[in-house]
């Protein structure tokens, strides 16, 4: 496996960059969004990245990317006051935050990681579990099969 740079978290997926979400039309967007916060110095991150640019590790992520909002959040791009409201248990590194078609964030957590660093991802399987759950949570309601219509 080659050994991805920093801020390369597969270049198939459609990333958007922190400073794109301020003119981001928020009234029309359908699909959940997940921020990707990291920093370059950060082994985690650098591990997280290669696991997102391995093939065979990433195909789910990647063939779930479509449907989200993907936000790319590399070193400092977002000011402080930004960084502390994504930062729901603490600004540790490599930190997935899920949020609902209008930015607000919803309570989607890594339940097979640490429970202490609950936004803290460290594999694509771990990081696609998490993108199934928010599509599951969050699809519009008149999409959703009601058990009265069973």
């Amino acid at each position: 496996m080659k050994d991805a740079a920093p801020h390369t978290f597969n270049e198939q997926i459609s990333w958007l960059k922190f400073q794109d979400m301020f003119s981001f039309d928020w009234k029309s967007n359908e699909k959940p969004v997940l921020w990707l916060f990291h920093k370059s110095w950060c082994s985690a991150c650098k591990n997280l990245a290669a696991e997102f640019s391995d093939p065979v590790k990433s195909k789910g992520v990647l063939e779930l990317s479509k449907k989200f909002v993907m936000v790319n959040v590399p070193d400092d791009d977002a000011s402080e006051e930004y960084q502390r409201a994504f930062s729901p248990d603490g600004s540790y590194v490599p930190r997935i935050i899920f949020a609902d078609p209008t930015s607000t964030i919803v309570n989607i957590t890594n339940t097979l990681g640490n429970n202490k660093y609950k936004h803290f991802f460290s594999a694509t399987y771990q990081v696609e579990r998490a993108m199934k759950e928010a599509l599951e949570r969050l699809k519009p309601a008149k999409s959703r099969v009601s058990s009265m219509e069973l």
